[in-house]
């Protein structure tokens, strides 16, 4: 656990942003931000960077599995290995995507969400990348099943600022690895949602699908 707050507490890398970046249009902030609480809202905008950046700026400087620590029961090292990667991926963006699709934020807050916008597409980038160091295998494990499912919601909950702004080919990848989670067929349980989430993002943005789960 000691390893495992160390990273979280760690920046490691910073990355450059573009002067100008696209504003989402999904949720503009003044419709969710009261005006008089700008100070607790900067405050959780520090806690959520603070707590997303190791996960976001490691993978996408394609540098995740080697540096972020591997905490596991004896013996089943291997299995945790196996899908901590997309755990913590699924896990982070389906958190931080509705600050991610935010429009009309302040300046300071809006340069910090770009960059972390950024962030998320050169990380999903090399998720997918057959030549990736990072390259993640969404058929290594049941729980696979389930981050998945989150970072499909993550991507439908920012779907104009991560999904649109990626390259096709990028696209098609990740369509692709989550479709290849159907190997691990949910019981009749919550764990059927998470198969639902992800035939509902295909559906959505145009992939191949299937109803049955939904």
């Amino acid at each position: 656990m000691n390893n495992r707050r160390q990273f979280l507490g760690t920046l490691l890398l910073a990355t450059p942003l573009a002067a100008q970046t696209a504003r989402s249009q999904e949720t503009p902030a003044s419709s969710i931000v009261p005006a008089a609480v700008p100070e607790a809202r900067s405050q959780w905008v520090r806690v959520l960077t603070r707590v997303a950046e190791p996960v976001l700026a490691n993978l996408a400087a394609n540098q995740l599995k080697a540096r972020m620590p591997l905490e596991a029961m004896n013996g089943r090292e291997a299995d945790r290995r196996a899908v901590t990667h997309l755990e913590a991926l699924g896990r982070t963006l389906g958190g931080i995507a509705p600050w991610l699709g935010v429009a009309g934020a302040n300046g300071a807050e809006d340069v910090s969400r770009a960059r972390f916008a950024l962030l998320v597409r050169q990380a999903l980038a090399n998720a997918v990348d057959p030549a990736a160091a990072d390259r993640l295998d969404f058929t290594t494990g049941a729980q696979n099943l389930v981050d998945a499912a989150f970072l499909a919601l993550g991507l439908s909950r920012a779907r104009v600022e991560l999904w649109e702004k990626l390259d096709a080919p990028v696209r098609e990848r990740i369509a692709v690895a989550l479709a290849s989670t159907r190997r691990f067929k949910p019981g009749r349980n919550n764990w059927l949602l998470f198969s639902a989430l992800i035939e509902a993002f295909l559906a959505r943005v145009g992939a191949e699908w299937q109803p049955e789960p939904i």
